[in-house]
């Protein structure tokens, strides 16, 4: 009985494993154009307006607009991707130092990544696929005010820091080349992305 449970798996197991390569993705170039929400970038923004507010500061008309991100991946082996993404995000608000008063000037914040990724793929069929994805980079960033007063130089500014993404989850569905995919994780990308892939 147990040879013959054994004689069974094995031939289950060749059956699946016929039937994966036939449907299976094999190719070997990714890039992608994703759109996320609430990017690490996004996250220093609030921390930064409520530090200055905490200072007498007080801002209005925020305009928060998510992270654009474009990305390439190589496909080294089966499960794993080696590439870069690149991100752009940017925000924007009137400030004044009274409150209720009339605005005194206009910042915006605009924020550029680049960092090396790596995808890890759980399943990988002509059709859909699961994955996680891991990117760890540097993130270039320009703040500029620009006053109402034109006796107040206007101020522009600049400053760089590490950052990174993990998507923990990641699913894509589509044809075998051109397919959609939505990511939930944390990072400079945001923590919910939706975007499209195209497979070569």
């Amino acid at each position: 009985m147990k040879k013959l449970l054994v004689i069974a798996a094995a031939m289950l197991l060749a059956a699946t494993g016929a039937n994966a390569q036939e449907g299976y993705d094999n190719t070997k170039h990714e890039v992608a154009v994703g759109y996320g929400i609430l990017s690490n970038s996004q996250w220093l923004d609030i921390f930064a307006e409520v530090a200055v507010m905490e200072a007498g500061a007080t801002f209005s008309n925020e305009n928060f607009v998510g992270t654009c991100s474009a990305e390439y991946l190589y496909r080294a082996t089966n499960w794993l991707g080696l590439g870069c993404i690149f991100a752009f995000g940017q925000s924007s608000m009137d400030y004044t130092t009274q409150a209720s008063g009339p605005r005194e000037g206009f910042v915006t914040n605009r924020y550029f990544s680049l960092m090396p990724a790596v995808k890890l793929d759980w399943l990988r069929t002509k059709y859909f696929g699961m994955y996680s994805k891991l990117a760890v980079g540097y993130t270039y960033r320009t703040i500029a005010v620009d006053y109402e007063d034109v006796a107040k130089e206007d101020v522009n500014d600049h400053l760089g820091h590490l950052n990174w993404q993990a998507s923990l989850l990641g699913i894509e569905a589509g044809g075998p080349q051109l397919r959609g995919y939505l990511e939930a994780g944390v990072g400079e990308q945001g923590v919910a992305i939706v975007g499209l892939r195209y497979k070569f």
